[in-house]
């Protein structure tokens, strides 16, 4: 078993119902010339029949409970002695390799209902982001869907964030996605190891953690910065978390959400395009635009 790090700990044990800590990535994509109406049913067999072999997709979440201490006898006057209290072990978690994963029981094929747009495909993805990863087996799932206008179909892959981060989704697509339509036969994104692609059999460099003086100092470093960052005022640099005036933005959470997916490519300035779109929303949904700096 290999024993959680902090940073694993933080994203399990953060995961609530109203906030779940796995993340999800919606990719579309245009059918193969010729793709005939059984295309996605091939498409979601393939993939069944890819084995699970890379890492993380099968690691699994356990729990071993600590051992205990052995019991022994008393001897002479000892049991005079109160024993001392000792402090209860609490339980250890890890990631534990399993083999022979079902990839049916991760591997999902939707059709979405006409006629087949972007508010359908947002709907969808929306129920499936909401849902929790089941902690009984490797945490991640893939969805096929079909149906998208257009002659498109789509693909949403969620996992959970103790095991993946945006580096390494990056890394892997270069070895699951190709810029040429010709490409055939690369591998899931759960078939790649991706140590032996990119490392060519190397080993990996030892990283040593950081020492407690040196965690505490960064800790201290970065309360600093927030205390001073609090006394600035909007457009004098740094501003404080949650200070933003209270909006439908920023309101609590709840366990649903809604997806837009029908938001077109930007290929200017993006900033002045969101500021300009988030306006509107507060205008239309408020009747009135809040007062303070907007601050992301």
């Amino acid at each position: 078993m290999q024993r959680l790090n902090s940073q694993d700990e933080y994203f399990l044990d953060t995961d609530t119902a109203t906030a779940p800590t796995h993340i999800g990535g919606l990719e579309i994509y245009r059918l193969p010339p010729g793709a005939g109406p059984d295309f996605m049913h091939k498409l979601y067999i393939k993939l069944k029949n890819s084995p699970v072999r890379a890492e993380p997709f099968n690691y699994k979440l356990v729990t071993q409970e600590p051992e205990q201490a052995d019991k022994t006898a008393k001897k002479g006057l000892d049991w005079l002695r109160p024993a001392p209290q000792k402090k209860k072990a609490k339980p250890e978690r890890g990631w534990e390799i399993v083999d022979n994963i079902k990839v049916e029981d991760h591997l999902y094929l939707h059709a979405l209902p006409k006629p087949g747009g972007q508010r359908e495909l947002g709907e969808l993805v929306s129920r499936l982001h909401v849902n929790r990863l089941d902690r009984s087996r490797p945490l991640w799932e893939t969805h096929l869907i079909e149906g998208l206008e257009g002659g498109r179909y789509a693909v949403y892959q969620k996992i959970h964030h103790s095991q993946f981060d945006g580096k390494r989704g990056m890394s892997l697509a270069h070895h699951t996605r190709s810029p040429k339509a010709s490409t055939r036969g690369l591998p899931p994104i759960w078939s790649v190891t991706l140590d032996k692609a990119e490392r060519a059999g190397k080993p990996k460099p030892a990283v040593e953690p950081p020492s407690k003086l040196k965690a505490l100092a960064s800790w201290g470093k970065a309360l600093s910065s927030m205390s001073a960052a609090r006394k600035n005022k909007p457009g004098e640099g740094v501003i404080a978390p949650y200070s933003a005036p209270q909006t439908i933005l920023n309101g609590p959470l709840t366990a649903f959400f809604s997806l837009f997916a029908g938001a077109p490519a930007i290929s200017g300035p993006r900033l002045p395009t969101c500021a300009s779109v988030d306006r509107k929303v507060l205008l239309h949904r408020e009747s009135r635009f809040p007062c303070g700096c907007m601050c992301a």
